[in-house]
């Protein structure tokens, strides 16, 4: 097994020169767009840093006082702004799951677009926290929303950059379009259910939320193009697996129950971040 790598200690820049790049614009406009934040649009609440270390202190102590033999490194109300910039971050309400920001989001959207849903032929939803294997959120998406059957509607799975590559995947779907055809792209994650709390590299960073766009092709639109390259060779910085020298170990996480944020103890999936 190759060393496990926290994000305490990951590069903070590509250093690797990028290749030659021609700008390809994608023809369409963009119509509408949604965001459903937890604790704010949906129910759920916000973990801020305070409250964040205040519960790693008591995870820590709780595993101390199981027996796990690990050093954990504690987190404080400055480290997560320091190393990230980030003084809070969402929690979906544990009632709730990623399909309901994903048709919240998308329905957002297409409110503030006011385009025909009967237009829509695509529906790209980027996830790596579906649920389910299938069947694919973003069909899910297209039932929930009353899109027509004869839209196509698809997940992928691509972690922090999956928004802009959905994006793009779409411009690129409405390329062979007629006029006017609609494609709705959803980003939508429960990144803060796979957060292990005693990790303070990886439970500071990631929370839950959805964004939605609705895109439209158009001939006399464009949008920028989007450059996306991706280093396979680091693929391993952060992985959600179950460590096989933990498999054993009690996983905390950070929950949001009616407006308010607590630590459990998951007792059903292993998976963590790491």
């Amino acid at each position: 097994m190759s060393p496990i790598t926290t994000l305490d200690s990951l590069p903070l820049e590509v250093t690797r020169p990028l290749p030659a790049y021609t700008p390809r614009f994608a023809r369409m406009a963009l119509a509408g767009a949604g965001a459903i934040l937890p604790g704010r649009d949906i129910p759920g609440a916000m973990l801020d840093n305070a409250t964040l270390a205040t519960l790693s202190e008591r995870v820590a102590e709780t595993l101390a006082d199981r027996g796990v033999d690990r050093e954990i490194a504690p987190s404080t109300e400055s480290f997560p702004y320091k190393r990230a910039g980030i003084r809070q971050r969402a929690l979906l309400d544990q009632a709730l799951t990623t399909r309901d920001l994903a048709v919240a989001a998308g329905r957002r959207a297409l409110e503030a677009s006011g385009v025909d849903a009967s237009t829509v032929q695509c529906v790209i939803v980027s996830t790596v926290t579906a649920g389910e294997a299938f069947p694919s959120l973003a069909t899910t998406v297209q039932s929930e929303l009353g899109l027509p059957e004869t839209a196509v509607a698809f997940d992928l799975c691509v972690g922090c950059s999956g928004a802009l590559i959905a994006l793009d995947t779409a411009g690129r779907f409405l390329l062979g379009a007629p006029e006017g055809a609609t494609a709705l792209v959803i980003a939508a994650e429960t990144m803060a259910r796979l957060a292990d709390a005693s990790d303070r590299g990886t439970s500071m960073l990631f929370g839950d939320g959805a964004g939605a766009f609705v895109a439209v092709r158009s001939n006399s639109a464009r949008i920028w193009p989007v450059r996306s390259y991706t280093d396979g060779s680091q693929g391993d910085r952060i992985v959600a697996t179950v460590p096989a020298d933990r498999e054993n170990e009690p996983l905390y996480r950070f929950v949001a129950r009616d407006g308010q944020v607590d630590v459990e103890e998951d007792k059903a999936a292993r998976a963590r971040l790491w």
